[in-house]
């Protein structure tokens, strides 16, 4: 009895470390604010300044041509429009999203099996994604949705009722919106099985339920409609080899690089991908399921995550190239969901003691994060919002009630910096014309480079400008602010036509 209620104090107070360190960079006002964060941002404040309903989200890195769905710019975006587009206030609804799925991976784990296995299953998975909450971009949607959707799944396969095919299958339509190199795999890998009881049991209504798809899915449609089919011709391109990077390993290559991305994915997360950690993580899973299985245990949850998990690496032999940790992170709710379901049948004389001393890892290793998160660390950190904020801040208070800027960085984008103009022009009454040279013109410069320039010859080539600047505000990463007072004839003279100014090359 004193052991049971050790385990409940002990899993709050874990529970609350991990909420407390996915909300420890909200509460500084901060939030990562590299370009594919900044890029969402640039695309919700699309739809809300310019009143254009989006189709397409973020572009697909594995198929050129390819985009994943819209919703995640709709999931954030009533945050973002009650916000004034604050990515402080968005990094609260990140939080708060985090800890949402935290509750999502305990209510599912207790429903398959119970309370003991959803407190190890949420704890653990809380120590792995908590880190993440400043960090989110589409791929969290899916991993948010994927364990919903295996529940739902394992439901129709046991009781064979419609309303739980309909939802498993509305909510992998979700998660392709999300995540379409988890999501697609994840949906044909489930077809066998649900086609097997449909046959079987003679549930031949139940197919019907596939058109629940085209809610999810319509986004892709209309806009292949709207657009001569253009991702439908890439991936036919690309699965032909015409069309991308198909070809560039060798089948051979691609099949050792699938069984080391199987063996070593899930456990990096829980060892900040150390090798020796993450091997030992994974010879410790090895030995469970060893043991689980000589225990001649059949949990239909177990044997369904591992055909998904295995299909998955096997399916995805059609794809030559590597598939990132933000391709599989659906994966990890499931993993954490069927490890402590694991960990109760193999060790379940000793379950109370592992579960306390799980639950005091994960306290210690939460509180250390958050002893390096300190406010010297959210001052210093050039990666963060606060960052690109305070540099706008500094152009608006220079510049005159006009004023032209450009933006320099590695990628030619330059995403963080412009919504942080775009975000302090909202709240400034002077007036700063992007990409546009005016008789006081700023340029934003970062201090990367990539192989074909940087920004001194991009300065001189780009935006025609070949002197010395006549103030210049310096930051700890190396970037740079030059003001520039130009003449009229240095007005006159053309930008090159390549610049990237907006999201057309997303």
């Amino acid at each position: 009895m004193v052991m049971n209620k050790a385990v409940q104090i002990l899993f709050w107070i874990a529970i609350i470390s991990c909420a407390l360190l996915a909300s420890w960079y909200a509460i500084h006002g901060a939030i990562h604010f590299h370009t594919d964060i900044a890029r969402d941002f640039l695309l919700m404040e699309d739809i809300v300044v310019n009143h254009k309903p989006a189709l397409i989200g973020p572009r697909s890195g594995g198929i050129p041509g390819v985009f994943h769905g819209p919703a995640w710019l709709y999931l954030n975006l009533p945050v973002f429009f009650l916000s004034g587009g604050n990515p402080a206030a968005v990094s609260w609804f990140w939080a708060a999203l985090v800890v949402l799925s935290i509750a999502c991976v305990y209510f599912v784990t207790k429903k398959l099996s119970d309370n003991k296995a959803a407190m190890v299953a949420s704890a653990i998975y809380g120590l792995a994604i908590s880190g993440a909450a400043p960090n989110l971009f589409n791929p969290f949607g899916a991993v948010l949705f994927s364990p919903l959707y295996f529940y739902f799944l394992i439901l129709y396969l046991e009781k064979r009722k419609i309303v739980h095919l309909m939802l498993s299958l509305f909510l992998i339509g979700l998660v392709i919106q999300f995540q379409m190199a988890w999501g697609v795999p994840a949906l044909i890998l489930s077809l066998p099985l649900i086609f097997k009881r449909i046959i079987k049991h003679k549930k031949i209504a139940h197919l019907f339920s596939f058109g629940i798809l085209s809610i999810p899915l319509s986004t892709y449609l209309l806009f292949d409609l709207r657009h001569q089919f253009i991702q439908t011709k890439s991936v036919i391109s690309y699965l032909k080899g015409t069309n991308g990077d198909k070809a560039t390993l060798p089948f051979i290559s691609v099949v050792w690089l699938r069984i080391r991305e199987m063996a070593l994915t899930m456990f990096s997360y829980f060892s900040n991908s150390n090798l020796f950690i993450t091997l030992s993580f994974l010879v410790l899973f090895v030995a469970l399921m060893i043991l689980y299985f000589k225990k001649k245990k059949w949990n239909n949850v177990v044997i369904y995550f591992l055909y998904l998990y295995g299909g998955y690496f096997v399916l995805t032999l059609l794809f030559r190239g590597t598939l990132w940790g933000y391709y599989t992170w659906p994966f990890l709710p499931l993993f954490c969901i069927v490890l402590a379901i694991v960990l109760s049948s193999v060790l379940k004389k000793y379950f109370a003691q592992l579960s306390i001393l799980i639950f005091l890892i994960i306290i210690i290793q939460n509180g250390m994060s958050l002893s390096k998160q300190t406010n010297s660390y959210f001052a210093s950190d050039t990666g963060l919002w606060n960052f690109y904020k305070v540099q706008a801040v500094d152009i608006f208070k220079d510049a005159p009630n006009e004023f032209g800027w450009f933006v320099y960085t590695a990628d030619q984008y330059g995403y963080s910096s412009k919504y942080a103009m775009h975000y302090l022009q909202q709240k400034n009454a002077k007036k700063g014309f992007s990409y546009e040279k005016k008789p006081t013109t700023y340029l934003m410069l970062s201090s990367g480079s990539n192989r074909y320039t940087n920004s001194t010859d991009w300065k001189k080539d780009k935006i025609k400008i070949k002197r010395a600047p006549e103030s210049k505000f310096t930051y700890q990463d190396g970037s740079t602010i030059e003001r520039y007072n130009l003449t009229k004839e240095e007005q006159e003279v053309q930008v090159d036509s390549s610049l990237i100014q907006d999201l057309t090359f997303r």
